[in-house]
């Protein structure tokens, strides 16, 4: 979103520190100067935002049967 829209203001929010490390880097190495990194729980994180994107974590077919059908 960032590198295509470089008017916008874009916050990446990671609660894993490994994860949060790669997303530094990725910011630095797309050159995202619009893109702010910061570390913190997405599901406590307040902002105003016009958007929230969310990039959920990767979920194997026997975890899906377990959950919610709202989280799916």
């Amino acid at each position: 979103i960032a590198k295509n829209r470089p008017d916008a203001k874009v916050d990446a929010v990671e609660l894993s520190d490994v994860a949060f490390t790669y997303l530094q880097k990725n910011v630095a190495l797309n050159n995202a100067n619009n893109v702010t990194a910061i570390d913190a729980d997405a599901l406590t994180f307040t902002g105003d935002y016009d958007i929230v994107v969310s990039n959920p974590p990767y979920l194997s077919f026997d975890e899906r049967e377990e959950l919610e059908r709202e989280v799916l």
